[in-house]
């Protein structure tokens, strides 16, 4: 099997530290075609970079279209994966969507380390794109120049595993005790989680943004109260759910009408051969859904919220709730069937 290795970027010394990984693990009778990009950029660090990698990437597939029998699009980020997928009938995976599966075979949670602080924005959509945005727990980059990218993993190597290596509790240490940046990596590592928790409940973008801006004050001005019985996610959890809670209580949810969801015989969201995670992640975009859940009572929807969407087990959303795990498990299963109702 022959396998194309297209690095839509210029860096040659790149593809070539690409193809002799490649080759390491490569069964028998696959041979890697290595391909670098004529034209574009020597690396890839913000979106219109991307946008002109995508363009090359289709290119490079069209110019060796024949001689190969899959490809992969040989740069972190996918550059024009779903284009080639729309435009060609030969198999194209992307190198960052194939490193994040098989980081979740590993682990509940992933996270992903670059050399570049302009990225970040650009990763976090390429996550989100993918579908992963539940499971990745942080984008850490550096911000601070480096020699070459042929070079750069050598040269920040010890800097690179620092970064992913420190851990909470260390950083809530060296917060108390006056670094800056120990907070602000607590905000890089948790922010999407929190963000994601408060969107869940509001629904609303900005809403969301401002939500967890104020949990990550509140969080920075109770620092020293955070004893670390739990964890610190869980405690962020919890000022996060009493945040949104005490928002909503001033706000009223619009009452809309509502097409059901449910099976006749399911106690669950579901359609045919889906589960109810399945379906309420697919419906969470779904504005009648969302609209549905707000009107749940406050614990019911907490519950709900940290059960489905971010896959807790019923011991840790005891604990961000200051309940028991069996009150836990009733109010999922209220919160369950109340949804059924309000989408009957």
């Amino acid at each position: 099997m022959k396998i194309l290795v297209a690095n839509p970027n210029t860096s040659s010394g790149i593809t070539d530290r690409l193809v002799a990984a490649g080759r390491l693990v490569a069964g028998p009778g696959t041979e890697l075609l290595p391909m670098t990009a004529s034209r574009g950029v020597p690396y890839i660090a913000t979106r219109a970079e991307a946008a002109i990698g995508s363009a090359v990437f289709l290119e490079m597939l069209a110019e060796r279209r024949g001689t190969f029998d899959a490809a992969i699009c040989a740069a972190f980020g996918d550059p024009g994966l779903g284009g080639a997928r729309e435009l060609f009938d030969f198999p194209v995976v992307g190198m960052a969507e194939a490193a994040m599966l098989v980081a979740c075979t590993l682990g509940r949670s992933f996270g992903i380390v670059s050399f570049s602080k302009s990225l970040e924005p650009w990763f976090a959509e390429i996550v989100a794109w993918h579908g992963l945005s539940g499971r990745c727990a942080a984008i850490r980059t550096l911000d601070e120049a480096f020699r070459s990218i042929d070079e750069v993993q050598e040269e920040k190597e010890q800097v690179l595993v620092d970064l992913a290596n420190r851990t909470d509790a260390e950083l809530v240490e060296a917060s108390l005790a006056g670094e800056r940046e120990a907070f602000d990596l607590i905000v890089e590592r948790h922010r999407r989680n929190v963000y994601q928790l408060c969107y869940r409940f509001v629904g609303n973008q900005d809403d969301a943004a401002d939500l967890a801006q104020d949990v990550f004050v509140r969080a920075f001005r109770g620092l020293r109260k955070f004893k670390g019985e739990a964890s610190l996610g869980t405690w962020l959890y919890r000022i996060g759910v009493n945040v949104c809670l005490n928002r909503l209580a001033v706000k009223t949810p619009a009452s809309e009408s509502l097409e059901p969801l449910f099976l006749a015989n399911d106690e669950r969201l579901a359609a045919p051969g889906e589960s109810a995670t399945e379906v309420l992640l697919r419906g969470e975009r779904q504005r009648r859904v969302r609209a549905a859940i707000a009107r749940l009572p406050k614990k019911q929807r907490a519950t709900l919220i940290l059960r489905v969407y971010h896959e807790m087990p019923h011991e840790q959303i005891a604990g961000i709730l200051g309940s028991s795990v069996g009150a836990v498990k009733a109010n999922f299963f209220h919160a369950m069937n109340n949804l059924k109702k309000l989408l009957q």
